[in-house]
């Protein structure tokens, strides 16, 4: 890829409207220049044996636990207390 140049950063600081001194030009187009060098090299990495991932940083397990039947004995009480009831359960 051709080099950033400070023309081409000035250009870009008039396009979003803030003015940039000509030496604070020469370090952005350097840090520029180096991130998209950076972008490149990751561009240029072979993925094709890569198996996606949804979650990369989390490892995720099933959170639901088996239900438990607990015996109530006291559905003679809980049922005195329903406004309606019919053949022994609760009327909703």
């Amino acid at each position: 890829m051709a080099k950033l140049s400070n023309k081409i950063t000035k250009e870009i600081s008039k396009n979003l409207m803030i003015e940039i001194p000509e030496d604070e030009a020469t370090k952005i187009s350097e840090l520029i220049q180096n991130s998209v060098d950076k972008i490149e090299k990751i561009k240029g990495i072979d993925l094709s044996k890569v198996e996606p991932m949804d979650y990369p940083n989390i490892v995720i397990k099933n959170s639901f636990r088996e239900d438990e039947i607990d015996a109530f004995d006291n559905t003679e009480e809980l049922l005195e207390q329903a406004p309606e009831k019919k053949d022994g359960y609760v009327k909703v």
